[in-house]
């Protein structure tokens, strides 16, 4: 992995415990086996937890609408721990929205062991560590579309459709699909370009460019 950050810490302290919040347990084990391999004290949970107190960092999966929720409502508890998103689909917009919601590491879910132990080994030391090529988008003006993220030529449609207040039944209509296959089709746009709900996709279509 080619990252974006000066590492001026050879071993930093490795201070309190990591939770692993994870709903999938063969992935939740694994990850705290490889964790505590590296040297940290681990706790497995299958939900997020209620308080920051107990935890250093909260490695926690985002691939869902409710999981962005968890991920801004830690950040939100007293004594917040330092959260690292693990992210189902890393593409720079979940990148850009996991920073935003206050995670201070992101990193893709299937990474190596080693990248995910740099990230959160960064977060205890109050650093984030990211690859050089999101570090570059994110910088760049205009937010332009996500080249990492390509959208089809109906993706593009539907969110203009859907910014002309346009209903599922009349994109479902227009695309010759049942309403719960363009439901369908519409949450997994959403998790892909990173938000959650109708007005968030029109906003980053907007900052894309796609609406004019």
């Amino acid at each position: 992995m080619t990252t974006a950050t000066l590492r001026v810490l050879e071993t930093p302290s490795r201070t309190g415990t990591v939770a692993v919040v994870d709903g999938l347990p063969a992935f939740r084990r694994g990850l705290a086996a490889g964790l505590a391999e590296h040297g940290f004290d681990v706790e497995e949970l299958d939900h997020a937890p209620e308080t920051g107190e107990e935890h250093a960092v909260v490695a926690l999966t985002v691939g869902s609408g409710d999981d962005w929720s968890l991920l801004g409502g830690l950040r939100a508890l007293p004594s917040a721990p330092a959260v690292t998103a693990l992210l189902a689909e890393p593409h720079v917009a979940g990148y850009r929205r996991a920073l935003r919601l206050g995670a201070t590491g992101v990193v893709a879910r299937d990474a190596a062991i080693e990248e995910i132990v740099a990230v959160i080994e960064a977060a205890l030391v109050g650093s984030t560590l990211l690859p050089q090529h999101v570090v570059r988008r994110l910088l760049e003006p205009g937010d332009g579309v996500d080249d990492s993220l390509p959208l089809t030529d109906c993706e593009r449609g539907w969110l203009r459709a859907m910014a002309n207040g346009a209903t599922i039944g009349r994109l479902a209509e227009a695309a010759n699909y049942s309403e719960r296959q363009m439901h369908r089709l519409i949450r997994c746009l959403y998790l892909r370009i990173g938000v959650s709900t109708r007005e968030e996709a029109i906003v980053l279509a907007a900052l894309w460019g796609l609406l004019d």
